[in-house]
């Protein structure tokens, strides 16, 4: 079985976030700001400007942003409560070391968790928006299409979390800078 995960994990992580997701996010980002930047021309160089415009703009920088949670947290570069591990590691032993990796795998299965509810809760609001019709702010662009990329750009997340929780409890080296056996 840890083969098989392992090498699922080896083709996630440079293939799926290397390879899908980050160039996914990179468009929405480099799609957003360009939109801005022809917004901010029109409305005052030419003087015109769309409405919903600005709501695009606004969902596709978040937009990008969601698909990036889950390429930081591949990296392990995402924001992360470290005091009470780098507590521990000032005087390492084996066991106080092992009770980092619990907390870090017990920290990561909790995330995880989280986001499967989340996903839980947002997949049935991605029908009732689009049942409902909610607009966004400018009341001129359907609210749907953008939660839905929202939530389902957390499902990505989820898995990463549980990959982590199993390289925590494992000790295999499942991905992200430096944790390969012998560079950490």
């Amino acid at each position: 079985m840890s083969d098989k995960v392992l090498g699922f994990s080896n083709w996630w992580g440079s293939v799926f976030v290397a390879k899908i997701a980050t160039p996914i996010g990179v468009a929405f980002f480099l799609g957003g700001t360009g939109l801005a930047m022809l917004e901010v021309f029109r409305r005052y160089v030419v003087g015109v400007s769309f409405m919903w415009q600005q709501d695009i703009v606004v969902m596709m920088l978040l937009m990008g942003m969601t698909i990036f949670f889950t390429v930081a947290q591949w990296d392990r570069a995402h924001i992360s409560v470290t005091a009470v591990a780098e507590f521990l590691a000032r005087k390492p032993t084996p066991r106080k070391m092992r009770a980092i990796e619990i907390m870090k795998a017990v920290g990561d299965i909790w995330t995880g968790v989280f986001v499967v509810l989340l996903l839980y809760w947002g997949i049935p609001l991605i029908f009732e928006y689009k049942d409902l019709g909610i607009r966004l702010q400018r009341q001129l662009t359907e609210y749907w299409p953008f939660f839905a990329v929202f939530v389902l750009a957390l499902a990505p997340m989820a898995l990463t979390d549980f990959l982590h929780a199993y390289q925590g409890i494992r000790k295999t080296a499942l991905g992200g800078p430096g944790e390969e056996e012998g560079t950490a």
